[in-house]
């Protein structure tokens, strides 16, 4: 079933509380000046805060520590478990294990400036603190990330859910702060600019990362 509503105006919308919008497919919005969003007290933050567990229920969090489940049929919502998260964190997103499916939450630190972050286990509740400045991606025991030094970055990766890390400076590349992607276990797709190597191999690329690869 669709459905689509067309107004010749403005809508205004005033909600006392959450107002939460779920989709098992896209989420689109489309203007024809700008889109504006603004947060009084915490600001605008991006990435999945719920996930579908099934074709009929909604996995999420409130209050930073609430699990909850959502049935979409009857409106049911159930507590499952509260997590363990120290209280200067603060919930940026759900995101799936991309080898195992867990659900995990990130968080980081609520504090002004803060490079602090963690991630919590949905299954077992289980957090584990990361090192400052470490927005990790995972796949399964598996974490790794890039650091940004300035003027070079490093790759850091973990092989042991972050009990014992490893880092290697990559210094044939200026890296492009924000990761193009990631994919499998350890590799990191980025933009670099190459100043090493003759005049015919200096300039922009589109570069893999993963600590085995020389």
């Amino acid at each position: 079933m669709s459905r689509t509503r067309i107004v010749k105006g403005k809508i205004t919308e005033v909600v006392e509380k959450d107002y939460n919008i779920f989709s098992e497919s896209n989420i689109i919005y489309n203007a024809a000046e700008m889109v504006t969003e603004k947060g009084e007290t915490k600001g605008v933050s991006y990435g999945i805060s719920a996930v579908m567990t099934s074709d009929e229920t909604v996995l999420f969090i409130e209050n930073n520590i609430n699990v909850y489940e959502l049935n979409l049929k009857d409106g049911k919502k159930t507590l499952l478990e509260n997590l363990a998260v120290p209280q200067n964190m603060e919930l940026a997103y759900i995101r799936k294990d991309e080898k195992n499916s867990k659900l995990i939450a990130y968080y980081f630190g609520s504090e002004q400036n803060s490079t602090k972050s963690g991630i919590c286990y949905l299954d077992k509740g289980q957090y584990i603190s990361l090192p400052d400045g470490y927005y990790i991606n995972t796949y399964d025991d598996f974490f790794y990330t890039l650091i940004d030094d300035k003027p070079y970055s490093s790759y850091a990766w973990s092989d042991d859910r972050g009990k014992t890390w490893k880092t290697k400076k990559i210094e044939e590349f200026f890296i492009v702060p924000t990761p193009t992607g990631y994919a499998d276990k350890g590799y990191v797709y980025k933009l670099a600019a190459l100043f090493k190597g003759s005049q015919e191999e200096k300039g922009a690329r589109l570069v893999i990362g993963h600590p085995v690869i020389k």
